[in-house]
């Protein structure tokens, strides 16, 4: 079973982490490609922007400009619970490089099990679109790519 770490999203292709776990052993691996991904995997990571502004508690216009340009996934907890922290880049009118901003790390659910425990966690529409950002990374490494034109050059 793998397990997603990180997913980033490069100017080209994409940079995932992950981990493969047996009954013995965990393998950490990273996969950095060129090959850029399927309009599916950045409308995944798209979908997010409204989360960092929602979690950062920003003004919802304060997400125009703004993308997602990777995740970081960690589990913990006696359920492996999912948490996460979103980075996102913000265009500037004052600078020649983005604002960068990192939401808090927060899990998908109480990591004590405990559904009456109040510390934050994510919303629910957030765990889904963070869940359709793995299974878009683990696409991607098994070969869910955009395919350039073979040709290209030779017309």
């Amino acid at each position: 079973m793998i397990r997603i770490l990180k997913v980033k999203r490069k100017k080209q292709g994409a940079k995932i982490e992950f981990e493969n776990a047996t009954a013995d052993k965990t393998d950490k691996f990273t996969f950095d490609c060129g090959d850029d991904p399927v309009p599916a995997f950045d409308k995944a990571l798209g979908v997010l922007v409204d989360h960092v502004v929602e979690i950062c508690e920003l003004p919802e216009d304060y997400a125009e400009g703004m993308k997602v340009s990777s995740v970081s996934f960690s589990y913990g907890g006696p359920n492996e619970t999912m948490g996460a922290v979103i980075t996102a880049q913000k265009s500037l009118s004052t600078a020649n490089s983005p604002l960068i901003l990192n939401t808090p790390h927060l899990p998908s659910e109480p990591y004590s099990g405990n559904i009456d425990d109040p510390s934050p966690v994510l919303d629910g529409d957030c765990v889904d679109a963070l869940n359709e950002v793995r299974e878009q990374a683990a696409q991607y490494i098994d070969g869910v790519r955009q395919q350039g034109d073979l040709f290209e050059g030779e017309k």
